[in-house]
Parts: structure tokens; C-alpha cells; sequence
């Protein structure tokens, strides 16, 4: 059996390169110490037939996937059913995203997207290191999705951040939750109701850096959500949201991992309370389909800063916290 300390991970790559799209990944395959790349093929069939899952073995198959079709059916059933216990990553596109032709062809454990393929190649990897099986092909979405989201080896941002969570999802609303609190985040979660939304922006002493909603509910109380979000974008400093409830309000927001996603008066630092804000510096969305909703009527008539896929939601949300200029 391999140690963690002699574990080397041969790689095979099937796919073009666009130069852009797997930029990112290609750098973790090139300088990672602990992966060897072992062949690259254009399609599944011709790695198939240069013997690959019988003759030509790999610890990872990265299929790199820029457009919905690119291969055929045939060719990616043999090469799931070949390497059923292997861990074969497909890094799919934006083009594949936006339509999901593909989806109903590779199992939901072995989809990334692009943006997410980095980081879900490293932690495949530890987990190699570490002799910690794959998932298997037939896992659930919700398997993924806990299997994705492990926290335990997340570096803390330098900054603490406020983020509002929002959405009628309470699974959804916990989990996004424990994973900004370990990405060290003073998080709050709500419903996806208007009324609430601005009540909690009326009482947050502190300004609310960013607010991530949930765009997969109704498109009706989605678009309202937005609407207060934006109204408060436009409030002077030091000002709060006016709905003609002052004073009548009653708000309750739901504890964290760790009990402390309550409004809180204490500043984050003293610089930063004397320079705040009733608004919400950046509005982040998310859903299952985050490509192909960028020109629907929800952010086209409401725009938000971004979009965030669902099923990659911990390490989406830890590029945002890290590229964002909050």
C-alpha cells in the first residue's frame, strides 16, 4: 500500500486545451511535486485504445470537456465502467454549463466546474495521499456536495468579513453559513422575505460587506430580495433603510456553527466602524445553474457582482473571499 509520504499520483489528461479555460488546473498538474502526468489523448476512445484502465493505469483521469457533446456516449460509459473505482474528475466549460447537455452523461461525482477544478484536484489528491477511497459513481448530489464542502484544512481569511446568507433552503442557509465561519466570516442567515432583509439591514450596526441570495427560489420574492439589497446600496453613510415599520420591527436571525451569527455592535475594528455603512457592498448570487442564469430576467432587471455555483459552494465561496475587495 502507498504511504503518504511515497504516494505519486500518475495522471492521465484527455482533452483539448484552449489555453484559457483549464489555464489554473494545468498549473496544479505541471508543478504539483506529487502528480506525474502520464499521457495526454485527444478523446475517451483513443485513450481507451492505448489501453488505459487495462494495460496503461492512472490514479486520476482529468477530462478536461470545453462544449456539451465533445465526445461520444459510447466512449464515456466505457471508460466510467473501466475505471469504476478510479477518480476521474470531468472539468467542464462555461459553454457546458450554460446549456448542461452533458449532465445526464457523466455522474455528478466526477463533474467540476473549470473554475472549481483546481482546488477540488488538490484535495483529491490529499485525499489520495492519505489513502482515502473515491466517491463512488453512483453518490447523490448531497454525498458530493459533503464531500466537497470539508472545511478542516481551510486557511482563515486575515480580514473578518460580514455576509448576509439568504435563502428559503435552511439546509442550504446552514451549510453556506459553517463554511463562511470557517473561512473566517461573521455570517448571518435569513429566509429569502423582503421584509426581513430589511429589517436586518435597518439593525446591523455594522456594515454588511456582502449578501449572497439564493436565485433559485421564485422569481417573484428573488427579484424583491434584490430590489432591498440595492435600495440600501444607494443609502448615504451613517443612514438606514426607510419602510415606514420603524419601531414595529421584530427580527429573529438563526445561530452559527459557533452561536455568534447574531447582530452584534462590536465593531470588526475601530477604522472600520467609524467608516460605516448601511449598505451592502457586494451582492453575490447563487444557484445550481450560475452560467446559464447570468441573462435571465433575475440579473438582467437586478444585477448582481456575480454568480456562484451551488454544487462547488466551498470553493467558490473561498475564491470570492479571497479576490473580493470588500
Amino acid at each position: 500500500m502507498k504511504t503518504i509520504e511515497a504516494a505519486m499520483a500518475e495522471v492521465i489528461v484527455i482533452g483539448r486545451d484552449d489555453g484559457h479555460t483549464f489555464r489554473e488546473l494545468w498549473r496544479v498538474l505541471r508543478q504539483n511535486p506529487h502528480l506525474h502526468l502520464n499521457g495526454e489523448f485527444l478523446t475517451p476512445g483513443h485513450a481507451l485504445r492505448a489501453g488505459l484502465g487495462e494495460t496503461l493505469q492512472a490514479d486520476f483521469v482529468i477530462v478536461l470537456q470545453t462544449w456539451s457533446d465533445e465526445f461520444a456516449p459510447q466512449e464515456i460509459t466505457e471508460l466510467i465502467g473501466r475505471l469504476l473505482f478510479g477518480r476521474i474528475l470531468c472539468c467542464y466549460g462555461p459553454w457546458c454549463t450554460a446549456d448542461g447537455r452533458s449532465h445526464d452523461l457523466w455522474p455528478v461525482t466526477f463533474r467540476v466546474p473549470a473554475a472549481s477544478a483546481p482546488a477540488v484536484m488538490e484535495q483529491e489528491l490529499a485525499d489520495f495521499r492519505e489513502n482515502i477511497q473515491p466517491l463512488f459513481p453512483m453518490s447523490a448530489g448531497e454525498e458530493v456536495f459533503a464531500h466537497r464542502s470539508r472545511v478542516a484544512s481551510i486557511r482563515e481569511n486575515a480580514v473578518r468579513r460580514r455576509v448576509l446568507v439568504i435563502s428559503d433552503d435552511f439546509e442550504l442557509r446552514k451549510t453556506t453559513a459553517r463554511i463562511l465561519a470557517a473561512l473566517n466570516c461573521d455570517p448571518a442567515a435569513l429566509p429569502l422575505s423582503r421584509d426581513k432583509i430589511r429589517q436586518y439591514l435597518k439593525s446591523s450596526y455594522n456594515s454588511t460587506e456582502m449578501a449572497i441570495l439564493d436565485l433559485d427560489g421564485p422569481t417573484g420574492e428573488v427579484l424583491a430580495g434584490l430590489e432591498v439589497l440595492h435600495a440600501s446600496q444607494s443609502q448615504p453613510a451613517g443612514s438606514h433603510i426607510q419602510d415606514g415599520t420603524e419601531g414595529n420591527e421584530s427580527l429573529t436571525l438563526e445561530a452559527g456553527p459557533r452561536g455568534n451569527i447574531m447582530l452584534s455592535s462590536r465593531p470588526f475594528n475601530d477604522e472600520r466602524s467609524s467608516k460605516a455603512e448601511a449598505g451592502v457592498k457586494n451582492i453575490i448570487g447563487m444557484s445550481v445553474f450560475a452560467a446559464s442564469l447570468v441573462t435571465t430576467e433575475i440579473t438582467s432587471s437586478s444585477p448582481v457582482s456575480r454568480v456562484i455555483e451551488k454544487t462547488e459552494l466551498l470553493f467558490e465561496l473561498r475564491g470570492l473571499l479571497n479576490n473580493f475587495s470588500c
